[in-house]
């Protein structure tokens, strides 16, 4: 939700989570914070209102960061299911099919993913609680709200983690009110990018509910997520600290330097805002309470600027997502939850890594070092096989 309420990646947008005191824009340097305990929620309204203003130099966007087109061909892949289920009939140019589709981008911030979702649904939605990022959203992408060929609508939506007031749909099925107006059993895509993002477990199951009562109640919706690591969010900070802290010149990341166990119980982080995070188990036990089955894991690349601005822009790392299948009889939908920050490398993988671009002799690799068949055998590409094969002593899904 622009706000995301929250998280992984505030809806399509987290906040850049490891910004140091130089990059901050907020006014209020980390010892203060520190001090103060003074964090605001990563997914309320007033955080988002007032980081519309730094969107662009303090987020980040997944949109720029799709290279390999894993989260463009889940959008495709949702298309194609739901045409499939519904039977549509594709013109020689697929525009008949198209046009009948429908996607709902909540917390859709600025706009990140709005051209990728026009060019497979017909009717796109975004919803946002932050009418700032909303007027951002219309700036940027004035050329679809003034298009011909496709139908885009941004609305105001109200905070989506709110208490659920009961409203009824027309079959009579009780819904979390109040909904988004026009969605209601409509889309045939819910996007949710970084959005489920508040320390606040019931504003969480709120929003979560909400969603999956906007996707059409028939097999072949989709609902696609985007959220943040604790595995990545404890594995970089084990690392800072390692590698030596502010001493180790990536920079001043004092959230790197101290442990809240009474917060970190709940994967609650401090990346300026307090940001909830999740374990892979985790996620499955949010989808299964909401009636979804988690199914497989699939890899999703990051690179290393988005953690320590000092590291190479050709240097990446692995995150992952969740593909989870709705198992309930009421609703047939797909959920796809991508964890944005996971990375499960090896510190020693991942040390390499920093030092190949900070030490005084750069050295040149050709490709970036990756694991292959993730989810599956957790084997190595030939090219990263030195560095994976220290991985694989640490991963806890493989046998070395």
């Amino acid at each position: 939700m622009g706000r995301f309420t929250a998280a992984l990646d505030l809806l399509g947008r987290a906040p850049s989570s490891f910004l140091s005191t130089a990059d901050s824009n907020e006014g209020q340097d980390w010892e203060e914070l520190e001090a103060g305990d003074n964090r605001p929620d990563a997914g309320s309204y007033d955080y988002w209102q007032k980081r519309a203003a730094t969107y662009d130099q303090d987020i980040f966007r997944s949109s720029d960061e799709d290279h390999e087109g894993i989260i463009h061909g889940e959008i495709d892949a949702a298309a194609r299911r739901a045409e499939k289920a519904r039977e549509l009939t594709k013109g020689d140019d697929g525009s008949h099919a198209v046009s009948k589709l429908v996607a709902v981008d909540a917390g859709c911030g600025p706009g990140l993913w709005l051209d990728a979702l026009t060019k497979r649904f017909g009717r796109v939605v975004g919803v946002d609680q932050s009418p700032n990022l909303l007027e951002k959203a219309k700036v940027d992408h004035e050329h679809l709200l003034q298009s011909k060929h496709s139908k885009v609508e941004l609305q105001t939506a109200a905070d989506l983690g709110q208490p659920c007031k009961s409203e009824y749909a027309a079959d009579g099925q009780e819904l979390c009110g109040p909904s988004v107006p026009g969605t209601t059993h409509s889309a045939d895509l819910v996007a949710s990018f970084n959005v489920l993002l508040s320390p606040n477990k019931q504003a969480r199951e709120n929003i979560l509910r909400r969603e999956v009562e906007m996707l059409r109640p028939e097999p072949g919706s989709t609902l696609l997520l985007l959220v943040p690591s604790a595995e990545s969010y404890r594995a970089v900070r084990k690392l800072y600290r390692k590698l030596g802290g502010v001493e180790s010149g990536l920079g001043k990341y004092a959230d790197y330097l101290y442990d809240h166990p009474d917060e970190e119980a709940d994967n609650v982080f401090r990346v300026f805002a307090l940001t909830k995070h999740y374990s892979k188990k985790e996620a499955c036990s949010m989808v299964e309470a909401a009636g979804l089955e988690c199914d497989k894991v699939l890899s999703f690349p990051m690179r290393w600027r988005f953690v320590f601005p000092f590291a190479s822009d050709e240097a990446s790392f692995l995150g992952r997502f969740i593909f989870v299948q709705n198992g309930s009889e009421l609703s047939h939908s797909y959920l796809y939850l991508s964890i944005y920050l996971s990375i499960y490398l090896s510190n020693i993988y991942i040390y390499i890594h920093i030092y190949i671009y900070i030490g005084k002799e750069v050295v040149s690799i050709s490709s970036h070092p990756r694991l292959e068949n993730w989810s599956g055998a957790c084997q190595c590409s030939a090219k990263a096989k030195p560095l994976c094969a220290l991985y694989l002593l640490f991963a806890t899904d493989c046998e070395p």
